[in-house]
């Protein structure tokens, strides 16, 4: 049995990030008015693409630096996915106690219940 080169496998992980990206973004653009979070999709498949491109600068290229940068930029374009994706549960602005009832706490004196009622 033959090892696959670097060069093969990179081939076919280099395809199958633009396979998903291209498989991310056909249905979000050609179904736009019936997808949520399209800019959201839009941007997760960008972070595909570019972290694609970083894969591939450090594999053919001597520019560490260069393919780091690139790396970061894919870091940064997930987050911004993340965020048009969670944007709608975080709530930033609100306080966390509105509308929540809050109760007197029974010390160790006050309670009468619980095990102690067990053989009642």
């Amino acid at each position: 049995m033959t090892v696959p080169s670097a060069e093969l496998v990179l081939l076919v992980q280099t395809l199958a990030l633009v396979s998903l990206s291209v498989l991310l973004v056909y249905p979000t653009v050609a179904y736009a008015p019936n997808v949520m979070h399209t800019w959201g999709i839009g941007l997760l498949a960008t972070t595909l693409l570019v972290f694609t491109v970083s894969s591939i600068i450090a594999q053919f290229t001597p520019y560490e630096a260069l393919a780091e940068a690139v790396h970061a930029a894919a870091d940064l374009t997930l987050l911004g996915a993340l965020y048009l994706f969670a944007r709608e549960f975080v709530r930033v602005d609100d306080d966390p106690t509105d509308g929540v009832e809050t109760h007197a706490v029974a010390t160790d004196d006050d309670t009468d219940g619980g095990f102690e009622r067990a053989e009642d």
